[in-house]
């Protein structure tokens, strides 16, 4: 998994709450070994603040532009794009994580990306 923050949405379809803010991340997932296993499921990432609330994406994150997904990857399938979250304007020490699930099972739960 790789991650890169790109800041806040400028032009967003649907503004976020009074006193919230968007914030932006660039992912690319690459399938290294599994058959048969989704990747790319927007609802595996979570945000998390400093005051370790959890958020999940936005709607924004499902633009033209947002994460890709394939239902039925294999090995050396990529996907990338865009996650959106809607956080507080004063949240800080933001952490994504990736919990890939298979059925119910946890199959990776990623190192927590920090920024």
């Amino acid at each position: 998994m790789k991650v890169d923050y790109l800041g806040g949405v400028s032009a967003p379809v649907i503004p976020p709450v009074e006193g919230n803010k968007y914030v932006n991340f660039y992912v690319t997932l690459t399938n290294l070994n599994m058959t048969h296993h989704g990747l790319g499921n927007q609802y595996e990432f979570k945000l998390y603040d400093s005051e370790n609330k959890s958020h999940s994406p936005a709607l924004e994150s499902f633009r033209p532009g947002g994460l890709g997904s394939i239902t039925d990857s294999k090995p050396g399938d990529k996907v990338n794009g865009t996650l959106v979250y809607e956080i507080s304007s004063t949240a800080i020490h933001l952490a994504l994580d990736w919990t890939a699930l298979i059925g119910f099972s946890v199959v990776f739960v990623s190192p927590r990306a920090s920024f």
